[in-house]
């Protein structure tokens, strides 16, 4: 199943990140994600939906994970309540939105 190590907690400075909460030993294992709890496009490239063959075809022409993360969530956008990932597509900020990104 899925683990996340007490030392990890949800950052209040910056917004969707993770932080450490004390030190953390080399080789420490921090989460665990399985498979099926992972966003990804494995489940797109098995549909036989006729609504998610143009999207599969844009994952044929990109190898750029960015851009295939970024079609998975066109997908689960798209499925609403049926997207077991609704929560995390929520929270995500909407075009134009502050992303409180600090590079």
């Amino acid at each position: 199943g899925a683990y996340i190590n007490p030392a990890i907690a949800v950052s209040e400075a910056q917004p969707r990140g993770l932080v450490a909460t004390r030190d953390v030993e080399e080789g420490e294992v921090l989460v665990v994600l399985p498979p099926e709890l992972q966003l990804g496009v494995d489940e797109l490239m098995e549909s036989n939906a006729p609504s998610d063959q143009p999207l599969k075809e844009m994952l044929g022409a990109t190898q750029a994970w960015s851009a295939r993360l970024g079609i998975a969530l066109v997908r689960e956008r798209a499925l609403g309540d049926q997207s077991r990932f609704r929560g995390y597509v929520d929270a995500l900020p909407s075009p134009g939105e502050d992303h409180g990104l600090v590079l």
